[in-house]
């Protein structure tokens, strides 16, 4: 679970493939999951300027890669006895739908087919 609190502005060093590094102060364990612009992935290394998370093939379909250069929002996930300030958010997608917006009034369609197959 996160907060939707951004709590480090992280460099990106590469993305490949799969595979996303960044520079950072924040220093997670292997396994830690952790929201990278609010998608919550998990640390595959440490590195001793900060670490790489991986992204699962479902994950990149959904979310927007093009903003994965330049700086990036990162929130460590909470852990037992930390505040609860903010929202309380999981980082991970349920569905994907499309708004409608009519005159003053805007709702959200049913769940849409993946745009990419």
């Amino acid at each position: 679970m996160f907060t939707g609190l951004i709590r480090e502005l992280a460099q990106v060093k590469s993305f490949r493939g799969n595979h996303l590094s960044l520079k950072a102060t924040h220093k997670p364990k292997l396994g830690d999951s952790i929201a990278i612009n609010g998608t919550c992935l998990s640390v595959v290394s440490v590195e001793s300027d900060g670490f790489s998370v991986e992204l699962s093939p479902e994950t990149l379909q959904h979310i927007a890669t093009e903003k994965l250069n330049g700086l990036v929002h990162i929130e460590p996930a909470m852990m037992m006895g930390d505040r609860f300030e903010g929202h309380i958010v999981q980082g991970h997608i349920d569905t994907i739908s499309k708004p409608i917006c009519l005159p003053a009034i805007c709702t959200i369609s049913s769940p849409l087919p993946n745009p990419k197959g």
